[in-house]
């Protein structure tokens, strides 16, 4: 049965707050999300730790929780290059981050890694990640406290509640 983490290490901005923002979905209700969007990592990280906006090319009619999937590849010098701006784009927010578990991020790679809510989509966003044609407003991160395997896909997919129990 998966395990909702706890909040310590999540992101906080200049004023020590926390960058998601919320209260999170909790354990309530978290069997009843189905949908889950795949992101690669590191990028998938930093939406646990406070990422404000996704980036795709299409836009979405789709608001509220779904699970957020780290996808499997893991190249070193894509990854590497992710995380420098990840960096740049945290510190243009104000977004102050946790120190990375590289070990923990890689084995993640091709897990369910926790949940995020999807409040709008837009075609402009203050934030430094926006650059995408169409930005996934995203508010609420609660990562998992051990990361699921399951198998990505592109766009929304279906991940059936018995994978994921009561995550309680």
């Amino acid at each position: 049965m998966a395990r909702i983490g706890h909040q310590a290490g999540r992101a906080r901005d200049r004023g020590g707050n926390d960058a998601a923002g919320g209260e999170g979905v909790g354990a309530k209700g978290m069997s009843e999300i189905t949908k889950a969007l795949s992101v690669r990592a590191p990028w998938a990280w930093a939406i646990m730790h406070g990422k404000p906006v996704e980036n795709r090319d299409w836009p979405t009619n789709f608001r509220g929780v779904i699970w957020l999937h780290q996808g499997k590849r893991w190249k070193q010098a894509e990854i590497d290059d992710d995380w420098e701006s990840i960096q740049y784009m945290a510190g243009a927010d104000g977004l102050i981050l946790p120190t990375v578990d590289w070990e923990a991020m890689k084995a993640a790679c091709g897990c369910i890694i926790g949940s995020v809510e999807i409040i709008d989509c837009v075609r402009a966003h203050p934030s430094a990640f926006f650059v995408g044609e169409y930005g996934f407003v995203l508010r609420n991160p609660v990562p998992l406290e051990t990361p699921i395997p399951f198998k990505g896909a592109l766009s929304f997919f279906s991940v059936p509640a018995s994978l994921i129990g009561d995550a309680a």
